[in-house]
């Protein structure tokens, strides 16, 4: 079977020094490619440097939702400037953290942050990896306003929505990559449905191309408590 990790951290302190002995695990268990996610500017650009070290990794650029520091800089240009290297495949990690963010000032300066990514990637045409935790209905508005472009599509990295908002993001062009905090219950009856459902999805950009057909659900469970 080949392989591809469509969300990593692999820029994370903790692997340090590591890398290589990862990727060689990784493509002895048949892994064959590894997108790793940037979470800000300048973890995207280490992204983008890694991916150019070693053939088998690719890499998303964005700005976590937890990881704003300037919320009043335009970033946009720069995120524009990384995502012209050809190992770049998406926009991401983006989204909406409203689970550790209760101030409502804050969290709408996620918003403006998550709009303001989601437009560069339509421009660019680049799929986006959306972190969304306690943020649905407000996530759902802000993919909605793009639905008749049809160039916006990506990942939902976190979900916790029932079969209609499945349905839903079917619909936007948007695939799951995890069940998250389900109790073993509600997690089976969503794996019975969805392991009915194949979704295929391009990451591509004018220089490089990677097609993604799989399962919308990852064998296991995630816990992203940190991001």
């Amino acid at each position: 079977m080949n392989l591809i990790d469509t969300h990593a951290h692999l820029t994370h302190p903790d692997l340090s020094g590591n890398i290589s002995k990862i990727l060689d695990l990784a493509k002895e268990a048949g892994v064959e490619k590894i997108i790793t996610c940037g979470t800000n500017l300048q973890d995207s650009q280490l992204c983008c440097e890694l991916a150019v070290q070693h053939e088998m990794v690719y890499t998303a650029v964005g700005v976590h939702p937890t990881e704003i520091e300037n919320p009043e800089t335009d970033f946009r240009f720069e995120l524009t400037e990384l995502a012209k290297n050809p190992k770049v495949v998406a926009i991401g990690e983006i989204g909406l953290d409203y689970y550790w963010e209760k101030n409502e000032a804050k969290r709408e300066v996620q918003k403006k942050i998550l709009r303001a990514q989601l437009g560069a990637a339509v421009q660019l045409d680049l799929p986006v990896i959306i972190h969304n935790r306690d943020a649905d209905e407000v996530i759902f508005d802000e993919l909605e306003h793009y639905k008749d472009s049809e160039r916006l599509r990506g990942v939902m990295h976190c979900f916790l929505g029932d079969e209609s908002d499945f349905l839903s993001l079917k619909k936007l062009n948007f695939m799951l990559y995890s069940l998250y905090h389900y109790s073993p219950l509600t997690a089976l009856i969503h794996l019975t449905f969805l392991l009915s459902k194949i979704i295929t999805l391009s990451f591509s950009s004018t220089s490089s191309s990677i097609k993604l057909s799989f399962l919308p659900i990852p064998l296991f469970f995630i816990n992203n408590a940190s991001l």
